[in-house]
């Protein structure tokens, strides 16, 4: 079994930011993982951004589907 990369996952919701790192098999199950502790928390829904190790950013809306840039 091969160890699952990091990602690093931030929502910006009006004037509330929360940021956490979550292990995961790729960026898309990143931002499953962090909506739903996010929406344990009782904070707002908003877009979810996610960065690999690489620098790579990729933005999903909450219902998962992702953001052009």
């Amino acid at each position: 079994m091969r160890p699952m990369p990091l990602y690093e996952c931030s929502l910006y919701a009006g004037e509330v930011y929360f940021s956490r790192s979550i292990m995961a098999d790729g960026p898309q199950h990143a931002a499953s993982l962090f909506r739903h502790d996010v929406a344990g928390a009782k904070l707002p829904q908003g877009d979810i951004a996610v960065r690999d190790k690489k620098g790579n950013r990729h933005r999903y809306t909450w219902t998962l589907e992702p953001v052009e840039k």
